[in-house]
């Protein structure tokens, strides 16, 4: 009996230490869910003094007729205050999605927290984001459709900014200055063939003016311009102050060079544009088309398409040299207000 009695008294203590070894590693933790037009933004806080053995993360599924769709999975990186932030791109405008909140110990999955949310219906024409300072800016290349609204002035503090998008993700909302100026940034070279803000532009983007801006260009083919490396949408009222483009082909790629767009391609239309100030220095290797606002408007590939230049300018300094020791046919077309031209220009100059 007192061989039992101590078998189940170890037992016992067994359990309880289990019981609270268990406890012990429980973990509990909380969202706050911010959504967007196409992203939601998860902050997260473990409300648990010790570390968690596994790891923290967040799962998000769009609701479909009540049944929950998998879209993806992201881990949390705590700080030492336990909290950390994670942010799901990528989603659908106006749409109903439930994210969950997961903790790894115990060799288990445990459910922290549950929410659902929906993505809001904002950067429409009649609704568009607003845009009130540099990191808001930032954010418009996380959605290639939507319409924004500048604010203020935006200083960005001479910070480097790649190409919000490119040839295979083209803009296609509106972006409103409303008069506003953004300025002191610098674009640098491209591992894409789109050097310029918005890549390549298939929307419209209108009454603004970016200022102290500089350029850099190192590759083989490139297409560059401040406000985009290709226009085949809409650009009026935009003013380019005080741009300095440097390109340096690397080697016999071609190059499409204007202080505003490279190339205004199909259907495009730029109006009432200009670029003053401007220096644009260039060191080709091949055949190369340098304006000093845009570097082709060139012939489109349907003719009723046709890319114009309406009421635009440049003012500035232009300064290109050809190296030749390549064995190559380096015939170039080079022009104060663009380079080469096939369509229309009316009322410009430079």
């Amino acid at each position: 009996m007192k061989k039992i009695y101590k078998l189940c008294s170890f037992l016992l203590v067994f359990v309880m230490l289990f019981v609270m070894a268990s406890c012990g590693n429980s973990v509990s933790g909380s969202m706050s869910i911010t959504p967007k037009r196409v992203s939601v933004n998860v902050d997260v806080t473990i409300n648990d003094s010790k570390s968690v053995a596994g790891k923290i993360s967040c799962t998000i599924y769009e609701l479909k007729d009540s049944a929950e769709e998998l879209v993806y999975s992201k881990e949390v990186s705590l700080n030492s205050a336990n909290q950390g932030s994670v942010e799901f791109t990528t989603l659908n405008v106006n749409t109903s999605y439930k994210v969950y909140l997961y903790a790894n110990y115990n060799s288990k999955k445990h459910v922290l927290d549950v929410q659902t949310t929906k993505t809001t219906n904002s950067g429409t024409v009649d609704e568009p984001i607003l845009i009130t300072n540099y990191d808001e800016f930032l954010n418009v290349s996380k959605d290639n459709e939507a319409y924004y609204s500048l604010q203020n002035d935006i200083d960005c503090g001479e910070n480097e900014i790649n190409a919000f998008f490119d040839s295979t993700t083209t803009f296609k909302g509106g972006f409103d200055g409303n008069g506003h100026t953004i300025s002191n940034f610098t674009i640098p070279s491209q591992t894409k063939q789109y050097s310029g803000l918005f890549g390549q532009n298939d929307g419209t983007i209108k009454n603004v003016t970016f200022k102290d801006v500089t350029i850099s260009s190192s590759r083989s083919s490139a297409y560059i311009g401040v406000v985009c490396g290709k226009n085949c949408g809409e650009i009026s009222n935009v003013t380019i102050d005080n741009a300095k483009l440097d390109v340096k082909a690397t080697g016999t790629g071609l190059q499409y060079v204007g202080a505003l767009v490279g190339v205004n391609g199909d259907k495009a239309l730029v109006s009432d544009c200009k670029a003053i100030n401007t220096t644009i220095t260039a060191n080709m290797k091949n055949k190369s088309f340098i304006g000093g606002l845009i570097g082709s408007n060139d012939e489109p590939s349907i003719k009723k398409y046709v890319p114009e230049v309406l009421k635009s300018s440049f003012t500035g300094t232009m300064n290109i040299t050809f190296n030749s020791t390549y064995s190559v046919d380096i015939l170039s077309y080079v022009g104060g207000l663009v380079g080469y031209n096939s369509c229309l220009i009316e009322d410009s100059f430079s």
